[in-house]
C-alpha cells in the first residue's frame, strides 16, 4: 500500500496557551486507524516556536482614587513569524507595593479586559514577612498570558520570557 500522507492546520485561536519557559506553543498530535476502531498513536510532544513578538499601541496608565488604584493599557497585538497580527486574549497583572525597600511582587489576576482596580493594602511583604505598615509606592507589570503564570524575571527563566512583559511602570508614589 502506498504512503498516504495528510496534513493539518491548526487555527490560532486553537493553540494553547504560550508556555512563559519558551515563548512557544507545546503541541502533540494522534494517528487514528480509518476505522476508528483499531488502536492508535500519539505522537512526542512537539514545541512550536511563533516567533513571537508584542506589539503595544500606547502605555500603562495608573490613576490614584480613594483607597485604590486604578490601571489602563491598551490591548496588544502578538505579531506571528513577522506575518500576522492576532489580538492578546488575556493578561496577567503583578504588583509590588513597597517603601523604597523592595516588597515580594504579587499575582494579582488574569483579566479579559484592559483595566482594572485593585484595593490599596494596609501593609504589604519583603520575603514573605508583612512590615506592618502601609506602601508608599508601587510597582506594575502587565503580561500577555501564559502558562505558567509567572512574571519575566521569575525563576526558571528563558531569555524568550521578557517578550510576554507588555507593559510596565516603576516608582509610582502613592
Amino acid at each position: 500500500m502506498a504512503e498516504v500522507r495528510k496534513q493539518s492546520r491548526i487555527p490560532f485561536n486553537n493553540l494553547p496557551e504560550i508556555n512563559s519557559n519558551t515563548g512557544g506553543y507545546y503541541v502533540r498530535y494522534r494517528i487514528i486507524s480509518e476505522d476508528r476502531n483499531r488502536a492508535s498513536h500519539w505522537g512526542p510532544i512537539q514545541l512550536i516556536d511563533p516567533n513571537l513578538e508584542l506589539v503595544p499601541s500606547g502605555s500603562l496608565v495608573v490613576e490614584q482614587g480613594t483607597g485604590s488604584v486604578s490601571l489602563i493599557w491598551n490591548p496588544v497585538n502578538l505579531k506571528i513569524n513577522n506575518d500576522f497580527e492576532v489580538p492578546a486574549s488575556a493578561y496577567d497583572i503583578w504588583i509590588r507595593w513597597n517603601s523604597d525597600d523592595n516588597g515580594d511582587w504579587t499575582y494579582i489576576e488574569r483579566t479579559s479586559g484592559t483595566s482594572s482596580r485593585v484595593i490599596i493594602p494596609n501593609d504589604y511583604a519583603i520575603d514573605g514577612a508583612l512590615q506592618g505598615i502601609a506602601p508608599t509606592k508601587a510597582d506594575f507589570e502587565i503580561y500577555v498570558n501564559g502558562r505558567p503564570i509567572q512574571r519575566g524575571d521569575g525563576q526558571p527563566q528563558a531569555v524568550d520570557t521578557l517578550l510576554l512583559k507588555a507593559y510596565q511602570t516603576l516608582d509610582f508614589t502613592l
